[in-house]
């Protein structure tokens, strides 16, 4: 077995081999792999950066919506969500004109919304009830909505509503 560089993990090596080979597959499983990590270890910078550069790789090769690829983007928007960066947020859960995969846009609009309803954005209501029947096309847009619903009818003091968005977040889940 070659002997890696000074300073190289074995997932770094595992990354540019991948790179130079023109893997690209390999390549974006690796990065988001490493990112997982650092997201896992709690060192939210290093996995947004991490994230950040497994997307770029899956945008600039035209694999925007790839596995690994997309949940790039999709976790570099919910690091930037956790650090507060709610621009970034925006930007990242942005889709006009790229013609997205229903499941990966609704990914996003639900990181979207519970940044828009933390924010106190105006568009809150009308992102939450764009999000709702989308619910069921996957488990983490259901608990993501719910989460920004939640968030949304508590930050009203709307018990009730809070409470039936966890409902209807259990049954959807369920």
């Amino acid at each position: 077995e070659r002997a890696r560089s000074p300073g190289t993990s074995p997932t770094d090596e595992v990354i540019e081999r991948a790179h130079r080979d023109g893997d690209v597959h390999a390549e974006l499983r690796s990065r988001y792999l490493l990112a997982s990590l650092q997201h896992e270890r709690g060192d939210l910078v290093k996995a947004k950066a991490a994230y950040h550069a497994g997307y770029t790789v899956a945008r600039e090769s035209g694999r925007p919506w790839a596995p690994y690829g997309f949940e790039a983007r999709l976790m570099e928007a919910h690091v930037a969500y956790q650090l507060g960066d709610w621009d970034d947020v925006m930007e990242l859960t942005a889709v006009g004109g790229q013609a997205p995969p229903p499941i990966p846009e609704a990914t996003l609009l639900g990181v979207r919304a519970m940044c828009v309803v933390h924010r106190g954005d105006s568009s809150a209501e009308q992102v939450l009830d764009q999000l709702r029947p989308l619910w069921p096309l996957d488990g983490l847009v259901g608990i993501s909505g719910a989460a920004a619903e939640i968030d949304w009818y508590g930050g009203r003091g709307d018990v009730a509503g809070a409470s039936a968005a966890f409902d209807r977040a259990v049954d959807v889940v369920g």
